[in-house]
């Protein structure tokens, strides 16, 4: 375990934090090296890009953010001679055991987000540079630094990991790849790379690896190299299945009935959660609708193919899980027929038989419906293939989906963020889903064309795609059910 900064640690009210050592003692795993906890240390330097960093040691202190308290102890199980994993009294994290003196909170040592954010430095938000309160206890043999738990990593070199963002050739949202490798000056988060070999290579070098991919969306460009990605779309709201508003089924222009509706974003804190306000926010935000559809699709290295070809992925599955109650997980995850033994008048089955081989002379089934919440996580479908992008009516749908769902100044970070009055992605589009990232990709596309978009910017057609076309297959055997009637 690695910070870059502090490492603060704290009990909730009903349980004790406990660090074990990794693994069982019997394990291969089971050295001093992989049970390392280590805080970032290094002093004032000069980069390659001219910018000086400014000296820094991390601290290891027992305390709480949420109310700048110190905690209850917490434990650490340590390393001991013959394999052992000790648990005794000596290994007990508490405040006169930790790496500061007593006296600052523990806020005052949180990095700086800000500095964090646009100059990716660690500096204290009070404490600059938390050395200076440094306890001396912790160079003894007692501590668990003396013990080898815990220690200061001072290498060069901070462990680079661009695992969290895509493969859009665009800058950030780090304002740093290495110590070389900056946003250029000028440039914000968001603007385009341009052809800087060591950021935006897709493929491995001649007579090298894919490890040598470039560094923005590192691991997405890796997987693509010489492995497999699984893209999850956005969800597609589909309104409240039981009315706007819930089952008293008022106007929409009802006050009350706009305030209820989960799907609406709201100004003001329900009178029942007064004082955690964001925390009802949260609770509604994640409110389970069964009406919604959401697709994913998979990439693999080693599909055959040319071209465009290559970069298609081999599979969209529908990934529309419902975890509100036991009863909609089930649902969600249960394949069925639900048109099976429906006729029409004549008794012809509702869907002709199948003639493409798969289940030679059966009637097609009819697996998933999305407003309903049925059949809707695992069901796997066509997936999109580059053509359908230069397709009018395609490209209607996937332009039609991104107007509604889409705020053309949102998809930040990916795209330059907009700042003005109002908050981006704007709430009353993004309550169906944010698609913002569509609609600024499907700009773009207009001006670069499909083959000149970058590979997260691909994903997105194609994850969108997917679920576009999950929707039009369900909307399509409703219409053919509704004109058998």
């Amino acid at each position: 375990m690695h910070t870059e900064g502090n490492l603060i640690v704290s009990n909730s009210a009903d349980n004790q934090l406990t660090g074990f050592l990794v693994s069982s003692t019997k394990s291969c795993f089971f050295t001093k090296r992989n049970s390392e906890i280590t805080v970032r240390e290094f002093g004032e330097e000069t980069l390659a890009d001219g910018t000086v960093r400014p000296a820094f040691q991390g601290q290891y202190i027992n305390g709480q953010i949420k109310d700048n308290n110190p905690p209850k102890q917490v434990r650490f199980h340590i390393w001991a001679p013959g394999r052992a994993d000790q648990n005794s009294a000596s290994t007990n994290f508490k405040t006169d055991t930790d790496s500061v003196v007593n006296g600052a909170g523990p806020a005052a040592y949180a990095l700086d987000p800000v500095i964090l954010q646009t100059s990716d430095f660690s500096v204290g938000r009070t404490i600059a540079n938390p050395a200076e309160n440094r306890d001396e206890f912790w160079d003894d043999d007692a501590s668990l630094e003396g013990k080898e738990r815990m220690r200061q990593e001072t290498s060069d070199t901070t462990p680079y990991v661009d695992d969290f963002f895509r493969a859009d050739n665009r800058y950030g949202p780090k304002p740093r790849y290495n110590d070389a490798l900056t946003i250029p000056a000028g440039l914000t988060i968001g603007a385009e790379i341009g052809s800087v070999t060591d950021l935006v290579l897709d493929t491995a070098p001649a007579g090298g690896t894919c490890e040598q991919v470039g560094l923005d969306g590192y691991w997405e460009r890796r997987a693509a190299c010489e492995g497999m990605r699984i893209v999850v779309g956005q969800r597609l709201e589909l309104g409240d299945p039981i009315g706007w508003g819930g089952p008293t089924r008022n106007s929409v222009t009802n006050t009350f009935v706009a305030d209820a509706e989960p799907l609406r974003p709201w100004n003001q804190c329900p009178g029942n959660s007064t004082g955690r306000c964001n925390e009802a926010r949260q609770r509604r935000s994640l409110w389970d609708n069964l009406a919604a559809v959401q697709g994913a699709v998979v990439y693999h290295s080693a599909r055959p193919g040319t071209g465009d070809e290559l970069e298609e992925p081999i599979a969209c599955f529908s990934s529309t899980v419902h975890p509100g109650t036991g009863a909609t997980l089930a649902n969600s995850s249960t394949f069925e027929n639900l048109v099976y033994g429906v006729t029409d008048a004549a008794g012809v089955p509702a869907f002709a038989p199948r003639t493409d081989g798969r289940v030679y002379g059966q009637t097609i089934p009819v697996i998933s419906d999305f407003l309903r919440g049925k059949g809707t996580n695992g069901w796997e479908f066509e997936a999109p293939t580059a053509p359908i992008f230069g397709n009018a009516n395609w490209l209607a749908a996937l332009n039609n989906l991104a107007t509604f769902a889409g705020d053309p100044n949102g998809g930040a970070p990916s795209f330059e963020p907009v700042q003005d009055n109002n908050v981006h992605p704007f709430p009353s589009m993004a309550m169906w889903g944010d698609f913002s990232m569509l609609r600024r990709v499907m700009g773009l596309m207009n001006t670069v064309g499909y083959a000149g978009l970058s590979p997260a910017d691909k994903t997105t057609l194609h994850s969108a795609a997917c679920t576009v076309g999950m929707l039009a297959y369900n909307v399509d055997y409703l219409e053919n059910l509704t004109s058998m009637q």
